[in-house]
């Protein structure tokens, strides 16, 4: 005999009972999934209004400012960069130690 045979066995299990269908409240997931589309739709706007509406928008639009040694690697080839150097930061080191 299967243990297939007979679909209706598992109702006559004494400790069975029956409490209706189960139903799951995913509240929690769709407030979760809300607040963290809401942040980063507030993070995509506040980089377009600083990149088009700001005094420091040629700032916004140069591909070299920024991180200039993990950023660039990744968006375009090193061919037309302007070579990394820490003189600005150096020299602004020294005017500040004078």
């Amino acid at each position: 005999m299967s243990v297939l045979s007979d679909f209706e066995d598992w109702r006559e299990n004494p400790e069975f009972v029956s409490t209706g269908p189960d139903y799951s409240d995913y509240t929690g997931f769709y407030v979760g999934i809300t607040i963290c589309t809401l942040f980063g739709l507030s993070i995509i706007l506040l980089n377009v209004v600083l990149c088009c509406c700001s005094p420091y928008r040629q700032y916004w639009r140069d591909p070299n400012t920024g991180n200039r040694i993990i950023f660039p690697v990744f968006i375009h080839s090193p061919h037309n960069q302007p070579p990394l150097t820490l003189q600005p930061e150096l020299s602004q080191i020294l005017i500040a130690e004078k």
